[in-house]
């Protein structure tokens, strides 16, 4: 099978590129791969606005580095701080659990490995992996098996957040729905990705599964009211156990209560279809597979 590259979305811009030498020359890693770029667009024209344009990126990498020290939290931050030209989430990993996981049929990096762009190389070598075979079916078999797990703990954070509710224990309640979030995430990331993540930053698990949709971010974002009941959802998760002064009254946390309800229907909902999808590819690959052997 020839080798896929991702297309590149026209309109790159210059900032971009220097920074990934920057990353390079900061964190020194094997190699550098965009997996993922999105552009939005925005013309506005007015009688009384001069006729502008706009448009923002969002780039998805992952920095392949030596040895297995975690560094991830210090490159994003890094990232957050010094890219200003749009928004990059990173995922960083050493060379040696990537060919673990690739050894293991680990559909996310089989997939970012056959399909991304590489952007950086140490050596200077771009482009020089091999073709990654996927067995359809084991990933299929992976996405069901997280996705029967992390979905009913995610209704059983729900559920315990609606006792906390009835019991008026706010801030736990809020505590709770902060979970439902988390495991709703993994859950779409895992479905959809098969990336095993263990970040708990419930705006950093968006950005990830804007790579798949938009829907998930823009059901807690779309408005400014969804967005302060989100920051007070992402502040439970230290505050409600740090700080004595967190505290969440019964109206911030019935409406929180509604959102996350939302949000997970709609995890639910996109992680069914994807494994339709999966299971029709799977079944499609095995045909194949079946009308090969027969001829």
């Amino acid at each position: 099978m020839k080798k896929q590259s991702l297309k590149p979305v026209e309109g790159r811009q210059e900032p971009f590129s220097n920074f990934v030498k920057e990353l390079a020359e900061r964190f020194t890693p094997l190699q550098i791969l965009k997996f993922g770029e999105i552009s939005s667009k925005k013309n506005s024209f007015t009688s009384f606005l001069p006729e502008q344009a706009n448009e923002i990126f969002h780039y998805y990498l992952l920095m392949v580095i030596e040895g297995i020290t975690r560094i991830e939290h210090g490159v994003q931050d890094y990232v957050n701080t010094h890219f200003n030209r749009g928004k990059i989430t990173i995922l960083v990993h050493s060379k040696e659990s990537i060919e673990t996981a690739i050894a293991a049929n680990n559909r996310f990096f089989i997939t970012v490995f056959n399909t991304g762009i590489q952007l950086y190389s140490h050596d200077g070598t771009l482009n020089l992996f091999p073709e990654y075979i996927l067995d359809k079916k084991i990933s299929l078999e992976k996405a069901r098996k997280h996705l029967y797990h992390r979905i009913p703990m995610a209704q059983g954070f729900l559920d315990g957040a609606g006792e906390c509710f009835s019991n008026e224990k706010f801030n736990v309640c809020v505590f709770m729905l902060h979970q439902v979030v988390e495991q709703s995430c993994i859950a779409m990331i895992r479905v959809f990705m098969a990336y095993r993540s263990d970040i708990h930053h419930l705006g950093r698990l968006l950005d990830i599964c804007a790579c798949f949709s938009e829907q998930p971010r823009a059901l807690f974002l779309g408005t400014p009211e969804n967005r302060r009941l989100f920051e007070k959802l992402m502040n439970s998760y230290s505050h409600a156990r740090y700080k004595d002064n967190f505290n969440v009254d019964m109206g911030d946390a019935d409406k929180l209560y509604s959102l996350v309800h939302n949000f997970l229907i709609l995890a639910k909902d996109l992680c069914d279809k994807k494994i339709n999808l999966l299971t029709a590819e799977c079944e499609e690959a095995e045909a194949s597979k079946g009308g090969t052997e027969n001829g």
